[in-house]
């Protein structure tokens, strides 16, 4: 099975790359205009809702050029977010560039369970790390 092209990096790699755009592309490396990243991050098409969505799927929001806009119960500002999964893993990154903010999460295990519990992680992070107080 070959996700993403069969692109292959390290959680730490993940993690720069995550950072990366949080900043818009300003960090090194400089791989592009900052205004080049601002529109692969910009929505070009509503998503219908879809409940049933497989792992590593959203149930809607926004989509352009790779990145989904979607609202998590536990944020008051949106995510992009990009993810996926092999059935054997799944593999999730959110950022807020408003914020120079982003996470990543994976997990070995593939399936809706660890689709869930990536979820509840990303919202355990948030509340911990993220720019927003968690108390409001």
């Amino acid at each position: 099975m070959g996700p993403a092209g069969t692109a292959h990096m390290s959680v730490l790699d993940f993690a720069r790359w995550a950072s990366w755009n949080a900043a818009g592309g300003t960090r090194d490396p400089i791989l592009v205009k900052a205004e080049t990243v601002r529109r692969l991050h910009t929505p070009v098409i509503e998503m219908p809702p879809k409940p049933d969505a497989p792992p590593g799927t959203p149930a809607g929001g926004s989509y352009g050029f790779g990145w989904l806009t979607i609202k998590v119960p536990f944020s008051r500002e949106p995510f992009l977010f990009h993810g996926g999964s092999n059935e054997m893993n799944v593999a999730d990154i959110l950022i807020q560039p408003k914020h120079d903010f982003g996470m990543v999460l994976m997990t070995n295990m593939g399936g809706k369970a660890s689709d869930e519990a990536l979820k509840a992680l990303a919202a355990e992070l948030y509340g911990s790390f993220g720019p927003e107080p968690t108390n409001q």
